[in-house]
C-alpha cells in the first residue's frame, strides 16, 4: 500500500511540485529521479518530472557512466595523497611523531 505523507497526496494521483514528488517517492522507498525532459500535464501545468530510476527510459551506460562521475568525485573528496598536502617537516613530524620510530 502507497503510503500517504503530510499533504494528503499519494503516487498514483499526485501532481505538485517536482521536490514534493521527489520527497514522496523516497517516503514510498522508490528510487526517484527528476527527468530533465520538460513536460506538460492534462490540467496544464507544465515542468519536470519525477519518475523511479528502475523504471526510468534512461540507458544503462548513461547510468553507469553517471555513477563513475559520482564514484570519481567522492573519491577526491575522501582520499589525500602526501604531495595533497602542503606541510613542512616540523608540522609534518609533530602532526605523526607518534607514529613515526623514536630516535
Amino acid at each position: 500500500m502507497l503510503r500517504k505523507i503530510q499533504y494528503g497526496e499519494n503516487l498514483v494521483n499526485f501532481t505538485g511540485s517536482v521536490y514534493r514528488g521527489y520527497q514522496l517517492m523516497l517516503d514510498n522507498h522508490y528510487l526517484p529521479v527528476v527527468t530533465l525532459k520538460f513536460i506538460k500535464t492534462k490540467t496544464g501545468e507544465s515542468g519536470l518530472a519525477v519518475g523511479d530510476l528502475r523504471a526510468a527510459p534512461i540507458d544503462l551506460s548513461i547510468i553507469r557512466k553517471v555513477n563513475e562521475i559520482v564514484r570519481k568525485s567522492i573519491a577526491k573528496q575522501l582520499l589525500l595523497e602526501v604531495e595533497d598536502v602542503q606541510v613542512n617537516a616540523e608540522k609534518f613530524d609533530e602532526m605523526f611523531e607518534k607514529f613515526l620510530p623514536k630516535k
